[in-house]
């Protein structure tokens, strides 16, 4: 499961797993980004968002993820 944490400029990721001998594997990641993300509580482009939200789950699994796979 994947949970994600949206703010103005900043996401963070938390990852949860459960392995097969039911214990859970966390895993977490953060990207600040220089560019705002939200203005007055409201995306300000859903490509973007949907780009910078990519760019956190491939830096946080370590292989490409295709645009396909990522919606908003």
């Amino acid at each position: 499961m994947i949970y994600l944490y949206l703010n103005k400029n900043q996401i963070k990721l938390l990852y949860l797993k459960k392995t097969l001998l039911k214990q859970e594997e966390v895993s977490t990641s953060e990207k600040t980004f220089e560019t705002s993300l939200f203005e007055n509580n409201k995306e300000i482009s859903v490509d973007l968002l949907a780009s910078a939200v990519k760019e956190v789950l491939t830096l946080s699994f370590g292989k490409n993820i295709s645009d396909n796979q990522v919606t908003l």
